[in-house]
């Protein structure tokens, strides 16, 4: 595990990376809900790399602010993948918790806690830049699944793994791929 913020920081440098090569030429579902989706994982990607740029510069409460709107982002994309109905996208999205009791209700029940524990107010640079780390890698792992094609998917799980160190610990039953599936 990191055990500075800067090593943090260096890990997270290399998590993306990865990312941005696992995930730069994939296809995705063109359908309404799979460009949603697929567009607001992106945007929580692009907070979690404005995330480790200001922990970086050592602006903390930007950093902080701006992990609640990527945590909101992470939220949005499960809720659409997973349970919102086709008559909701693109209408008016639930706030925040509304979509949370949905996932509890119809995701698989880690889905539901896995967030709220990156949800939890951190206190120092490195909680931040681990959460916001985390909601990366649900957000990777979203527009993976969006792909329908394993080989993206495993990669992500790979990458993951190999990047334990930079992400928030999570209870062991848990893991960053374990994410509904809709057929």
């Amino acid at each position: 595990m990191a055990k500075s913020v800067d090593q943090c920081v260096q890990r997270a440098g290399a998590l993306y990376d990865r990312i941005a090569v696992q995930l730069g030429n994939v296809l995705l579902d063109g359908s309404p809900r799979g460009r949603l989706v697929s567009s607001t994982s992106m945007t929580a990607v692009e907070h979690g790399l404005a995330i480790r740029l200001l922990i970086s510069a050592d602006q903390f409460a930007s950093a902080t602010a701006l992990l609640r709107v990527q945590f909101e982002a992470v939220v949005r994309a499960i809720w659409l993948y997973s349970t919102a109905f086709d008559t909701s996208v693109p209408g008016e999205t639930p706030n925040v918790q509304d979509m949370l009791d949905v996932i509890d209700r119809d995701a698989p029940p880690q889905v539901g806690t896995m967030l709220r524990d990156l949800a939890a107010h951190e206190d120092d640079a490195l909680g931040v830049l681990r959460n916001a780390n985390g909601l990366t890698a649900i957000a990777s792992m979203q527009i993976a699944m969006l792909s329908g094609d394993e080989r993206v998917s495993n990669g992500m799980r790979q990458i993951q793994m190999d990047h334990l160190d930079c992400l928030p610990p999570l209870p062991c039953a848990m893991s960053y791929e374990v994410l509904p599936v809709v057929k």
